[in-house]
């Protein structure tokens, strides 16, 4: 999951996230974080449940996208997927955020919100999902993973630049470590590297800089104006996209829908939908801990779905790098215990230990 919040389902769209996620089209964890009260909350049992699904729908998506790949070359490409998982995603999204959706509610967001919300939409719904999907071609869900924790130090640079944050010793030994592990999951890669490495990395940029851009600009915007917003975005970019490739036959072909119906329901629609209604009821310090199973249930999924056993090298790299987001996690509950966080600060949380 990319980030922290509300980007990406199946879209991952879509992210969250970070996105996770996101645009989660991709698999990143979608990265919208709803405004909710700094105040110490409890986790309703059914915000367990949805996080948790959540999380699970979104780890899932690479694979299952590869599967998709190999399934047919030539009808399931990058753009045709993202193309239908969206347009699964503007039939739904209506249906599910409705309540944010009346003329009173819309008038309400700014013109600085909605240039904001098209840059950050561009961002996490067309540019980063596109260069995830087009590196999963020719990249391993293990490799693709790893490099996806660069999207933490990504995080912590952009969010410094945008808004002056501190950043701590400990968040700096973290990104080092972070660093220095998937550079040594690159080196002790069965296969080159090649361009879709390159995709990828490029793709943990832009749903960085979409992250930071909601976070500091979008506060106030309902997530039903953001999921619609990116769906429809999306939709179009990639029409755009498929009709300049000459490739619009294959995203309204039998084969494609067959598939897709059921994976944009699932893994755009629900996963999206369940990760806002988590946000909006768990704790950060649960999320902040929650999301750091993304990497290890990614692996865990490639192998249950595609039989990839990754070498011993790169096994003992990912144990290094599961410990090394799990405390970056523990820095958010400890520093929430000790009540080091301004009221700010607390909606921010999430961006932490991802």
């Amino acid at each position: 999951m990319h980030d922290e919040e509300s980007e990406g389902l199946g879209m991952t769209v879509t992210s969250v996230q970070t996105d996770y996620g996101t645009s989660s089209l991709a698999g990143s964890t979608p990265e919208y974080d709803p405004p909710a009260s700094p105040g110490r909350r409890k986790d309703p049992a059914e915000a367990i449940f949805a996080f948790a699904a959540s999380v699970i729908l979104f780890t899932q998506v690479p694979s299952v996208v590869k599967v998709l790949f190999n399934k047919n070359p030539s009808v399931f490409t990058a753009c045709s997927i993202l193309c239908a998982g969206n347009m699964v995603s503007v039939v739904w999204f209506p249906i599910l955020f409705w309540k944010d959706l009346t003329i009173e509610k819309l008038s309400k967001v700014t013109k600085r919100e909605v240039v904001a919300l098209f840059t950050s939409s561009l961002l996490y719904s067309a540019i980063g999902p596109a260069l995830q999907l087009r590196g999963l071609e020719t990249t391993s869900v293990a490799l693709s993973s790893a490099i996806q924790r660069l999207e933490t130090v990504n995080l912590l640079l952009f969010t410094y630049w945008v808004s002056g944050d501190p950043i701590s010793t400990w968040n700096v030994l973290n990104g080092i470590a972070i660093i220095v592990c998937v550079i040594t999951f690159c080196i002790v890669n069965d296969t080159p590297l090649g361009n879709g490495a390159l995709y990828i990395l490029s793709s943990g940029w832009a749903f960085s800089f979409s992250l930071v851009i909601t976070k500091s600009e979008l506060s106030n915007v309902l997530p039903g104006h953001v999921a619609c917003a990116r769906a429809i975005l999306g939709t179009i970019f990639y029409h755009i996209f498929a009709a300049g490739e000459e490739t619009l036959a294959e995203v309204y072909s039998i084969e494609l829908w067959k598939s897709m119906i059921w994976y944009g329901f699932i893994y755009v629609v629900i996963a999206q939908y369940l990760w806002v209604l988590a946000l909006q009821s768990c704790k950060s310090t649960t999320i902040a801990v929650g999301i750091t199973t993304q990497f290890p249930l990614q692996l865990v999924w490639a192998f249950l779905f595609l039989g990839d056993i990754p070498p011993f090298a790169q096994i003992a790299v990912s144990v290094v790098l599961v410990i090394v987001a799990f405390s970056g996690a523990m820095e958010t509950v400890v520093m929430g215990r000790r009540g080091e966080y301004t009221a700010e600060q607390a909606d921010r949380i999430p961006l932490k230990g991802i």
